[in-house]
């Protein structure tokens, strides 16, 4: 460490204690900054996309996003179409949930387009 080399020729002045704390001080700020430029180098080679995508989830979790559902039957058929603002869809055993417009929608045996508008 830097602070060792100077270790001994402080002390004959007796500022050991300040400069000391100056140098590690100055050597966590390094430290510090190494980090945050590591960290934003990582965000800026994942992209833009990784944080769109992160704050589209967000919105869609809690405000809900307007959205098109379309739902098709297994031969390939359009059985029906949603609009409005959905504030969440979910995926389980039974079939997926629909929360559509304060209205909750089951849907079994179909396959299910969700389009953003």
């Amino acid at each position: 460490m830097l602070v060792d080399c100077f270790r001994g020729q402080i002390r004959r002045n007796g500022n050991f204690l300040k400069i000391y704390k100056f140098l590690v001080a100055e050597e966590m700020k390094k430290n510090l900054l190494k980090i945050l430029f590591v960290g934003l180098l990582t965000v800026g080679l994942t992209g833009c996309t990784w944080w769109n995508d992160r704050v589209k989830s967000f919105q869609s979790d809690t405000k809900g996003l307007k959205r098109v559902i379309y739902v098709y039957s297994y031969t390939g058929e359009l059985l029906t179409t949603y609009k409005g603002e959905v504030v969440r869809i979910e995926q389980d055993v039974t079939g997926t949930v629909i929360q559509l417009d304060n209205k909750r929608i089951v849907i079994s045996n179909a396959t299910i387009i969700t389009e953003e508008e």
